[in-house]
């Protein structure tokens, strides 16, 4: 078993299996790992560009003899729970699963509707095989176990957020939670508490948290931009009052000038 905990590793490693793909040196290989790590987007994203036969859900022999003829020699992809391939175990599997480069599937029973006309009871191929599951167990898992390279991809806390940086962005998001973590001592170097999913949702509430904050702040900046336009009014309006009030004093001093003037209107002399 390999034990993978950086990103960059797992993509060295499919890139190692994808090149040894249609040689005699090819293998197949089984991912395992927490759920919701990024297991599916790396190898999707590994295989870009090469034909290959990528199967989520529950198959019925039948359909995969079928798929497998029109995807002849093509990588074999099994991604999800272990569980929907249990009907395939302990044969459809097993042969398409052999260790050697040039593999029999034989599927003998009467035809029908999911066979095309021209696919063959049986025929050789040279497809290799990936499980990309979250776990391994079960006797008929177990049983195929010797036959894949088995690696174990459980990323650390520090490599989950600093691979979320490159697909998601927020920089600021994954910054704040590695400095929040990185005062709990070892935290960033044990296996990630939530999944890329939850990381998903909790940046979705973060930015909707810094939403609410930034409308509440321009909520505050208007009710404070509103209150300092009042201010400025009432004291327009005072310094106005005020100016009226010492323009009347004004007045009145003079009319008072003009009276005493009236009431000595000659100058008293010795």
């Amino acid at each position: 078993m390999i034990i993978i905990t950086e990103y960059a590793a797992a993509r060295v490693q499919i890139q190692d299996w994808k090149q040894k793909i249609g040689t005699d040196e090819q293998y197949n290989i089984w991912i395992c790992g927490p759920t919701g790590t990024g297991k599916t987007q790396i190898m999707k994203e590994e295989l870009a560009g090469i034909p290959h036969l990528y199967l989520t859900g529950g198959v019925t022999p039948s359909w995969l003899h079928n798929v497998c003829w029109r995807h002849l020699n093509e990588p074999i992809i099994f991604d999800g729970s272990i569980r929907k391939w249990a009907s395939l175990m302990g044969g459809m599997l097993e042969d398409l699963t052999e260790t050697k480069p040039v593999k029999t599937l034989q599927w003998n029973k009467i035809r029908n509707r999911n066979f095309d006309r021209d696919t063959p009871n049986s025929f050789y191929t040279k497809s290799p095989v990936i499980f990309v599951t979250d776990e391994i167990r079960g006797k008929p898992a177990l049983s195929l176990v010797d036959r894949f390279t088995i690696v174990e991809f459980t990323p650390t806390l520090r490599e989950m957020l600093k691979y979320m940086r490159s697909w998601i962005g927020a920089d600021e998001f994954i910054d704040e939670n590695i400095k929040s973590f990185d005062h709990a001592v070892g935290w960033l170097d044990t296996v990630s508490p939530l999944s890329c999913r939850e990381w998903m949702k909790a940046k979705k509430g973060w930015e909707q948290a810094r939403l609410s904050t930034r409308k509440q702040k321009e909520r505050n900046n208007e009710v404070e931009a509103y209150k300092m336009a009042s201010i400025r009014k009432q004291k327009e309006r005072n310094d106005e009052v005020e100016a009226y009030k010492m323009e009347v004093k004004r007045a009145k001093c003079q009319t008072k000038h003009h009276r005493r003037i009236s009431l000595y209107p000659f100058s008293l002399s010795i």
